[in-house]
């Protein structure tokens, strides 16, 4: 009876990151013609649950879903893009769990077409601040710009995609993340036969 309770255990404790994998997991953050609005919003796959808030400021703002991806929505005189006009300093946080994941890329989508010529981005990660300036390459008509942000290097739980000047005008529509070797090369320890 000891045995099968012990063969039982290991099964369950080996087995359980079976549901998490190494491989890239990618997300698509488009949704339909009608914008969805929401305080926050949760997307789910492969085990991982990323969810999404907006901040305008130093305050709470709403999240908007459309055909192009994910904004931020503060009024109905407000761009469904993340933008910085009238130093609205509007933010997208993603919050991963399980954490931590490995940010390998990001997709912009542009959702106007009179947005400036230079769209930028800062990106921090748990509170700190990793890309203060980077270039969206932006054209007018132009949708779904990858951005690669090297994994490796881009570590944490919690993801922050902010706008840096008053013409910034963007969206989020995708984003590829990696589980890293904590979860998935061994992250849950099984116990020796003696410890038992």
């Amino acid at each position: 009876m000891r045995l099968n309770r012990l063969a039982f255990f290991c099964a369950v404790v080996i087995g359980a990151p079976a549901a998490l994998n190494a491989d890239p997991i990618s997300f698509d953050f488009r949704g339909g013609w009608w914008p969805r609005v929401a305080n926050e919003m949760t997307f789910q796959k492969d085990g991982l649950s990323a969810k999404v808030t907006a901040h305008r400021g130093a305050r709470r703002a709403r999240v908007v879903r459309g055909k192009a991806g994910l904004g931020v929505w503060s009024g109905f005189s407000d761009s469904p893009a993340v933008d910085g006009y009238k130093g609205a300093n509007e933010a997208l946080r993603f919050e991963f769990d399980p954490a931590p994941v490995a940010l390998e890329t990001v997709t912009f989508s542009l959702a106007c077409s009179w947005h400036g010529g230079v769209d930028n981005f800062a990106l921090s990660i748990d509170g700190n601040m990793v890309l203060a300036n980077s270039v969206v390459p932006t054209g007018s008509g132009l949708f779904d710009v990858s951005f690669a942000l090297g994994g490796v290097d881009n570590v944490g739980q919690v993801f922050e995609f902010s706008t840096v000047g008053q013409t910034d005008n963007w969206t989020i529509s995708g984003m590829t993340v990696s589980l890293t070797d904590s979860l998935t090369g061994g992250g849950v320890a099984v116990p020796e036969p003696s410890s038992l």
